[in-house]
């Protein structure tokens, strides 16, 4: 009688590089089904246009396939990877003609506050179970939390942003990082 196998369990992560390095179509498809909505959020918070955002995004995901082969895991983490390519393809859209031409003709209304669309997101957010975790949370350890995989910040950032050291952002995230893993 023989035994079954065990299949080793790798983490998408892992997956997602070694299709990214094998130019496997699968690495864009988990890239998007895992990562889009942070990196949809860091694109927004730059450009503040959802129809740009989506464009940033295709492209982001483009750039992602062509130099995917390329991502070592001992610079960055992957999702550090996408992040930053994320936000720095937003900010060099917004420093292009053409986005610059069209914040020109713009009307007001793209500027008020949209309560809807935030409310929209947060009960997106609230069904993915995410913010009931986050929500357990001290105050000032959501606020960096939220900073940092909602809104797109690096700790550095976080640190500028909130007139905190860096010593101090990085000690609150591996709390804030430590809690959330005991309560998942």
């Amino acid at each position: 009688m023989s035994h079954p196998v065990p299949i080793l369990s790798i983490s998408v992560e892992d997956q997602i590089v070694r299709y990214l390095h094998a130019k496997n179509d699968r690495a864009i498809e988990l890239i998007f089904e895992n990562y889009s909505l942070a990196m949809m959020n860091v694109i927004r918070s730059v450009v503040k246009n959802e129809a740009v955002a989506e464009d940033v995004l295709q492209k982001v995901l483009v750039k992602i396939w062509e130099k995917g082969d390329s991502f070592n895991p001992q610079k960055a983490g992957l999702y550090t990877w996408l992040i930053r390519i994320s936000k720095n393809a937003a900010i060099d859209e917004t420093r292009g003609k053409d986005f610059l031409r069209s914040r020109k003709s713009e009307s007001v209304d793209n500027f008020v506050f949209n309560g809807e669309a935030i409310h929209q997101k947060s009960v997106q957010e609230r069904k993915n179970g995410v913010w009931e975790s986050v929500n357990q949370l001290p105050d000032a350890q959501r606020c960096l939390i939220d900073m940092a995989y909602f809104q797109g910040y690096t700790q550095k950032e976080i640190s500028q942003e909130l007139n905190l050291p860096l010593g101090t952002v990085k000690t609150r995230m591996r709390k804030a990082i430590s809690t959330l893993r005991r309560i998942f």
